[in-house]
């Protein structure tokens, strides 16, 4: 029976995350169509569940707007995503990876989108900016995720300029 529940488990929080990596998977192979109502149903399980201010409801509701970005639905992925970074600011803290991949998020949706305000463009600058010193401080000038950050806003600032 142990060995039942241990490899075959019913767990609600076990079929939640293998329903989101099931989802990520569909992303990762530009499946966005097929990922997003997957990805979707697995955000407002995480937020039932553990509340919208939970780290895996946070990086699900991440992913929801990863996939409405590469779906060039970018009024409602800056909506997600300016939601969701409030809560990973406030509750994660500035210092967390998982704020500083929202942080990336946001920035993919304001600059894939040609039509974005310049308010929302200064918004951003700020918000890269932040994010990106302090994912140098935590992670290291080489990682990946600060070359990414930086990229982002330097492509900011070359469109408010």
């Amino acid at each position: 029976m142990d060995l039942n529940r241990r490899f075959w488990s019913n767990d609600v929080q076990s079929i939640i995350r293998a329903e989101g990596h099931y989802g990520n998977a569909l992303l990762t192979f530009s499946r966005d169509n097929e990922a997003l109502p997957i990805l979707r149903s697995v955000h407002e399980k995480r937020v039932a569940l553990l509340g919208p201010r939970d780290r895996d409801s946070i990086g699900a509701a991440n992913s929801v707007v990863l996939a409405l970005t590469n779906l060039d639905r970018f009024a409602e992925a800056r909506a997600v995503s300016r939601q969701n970074l409030t809560f990973a600011r406030e509750d994660l803290g500035r210092n967390d990876d998982t704020w500083l991949r929202v942080a990336g998020a946001f920035s993919r949706a304001v600059l894939k989108d040609n039509e974005c305000p310049a308010a929302e463009l200064r918004e951003m600058s700020k918000i890269m900016d932040d994010a990106s010193r302090a994912a140098r401080r935590i992670l290291g000038a080489a990682h990946p995720l600060v070359r990414g950050l930086e990229s982002d806003l330097a492509r900011v600032r070359a469109r408010l300029s």
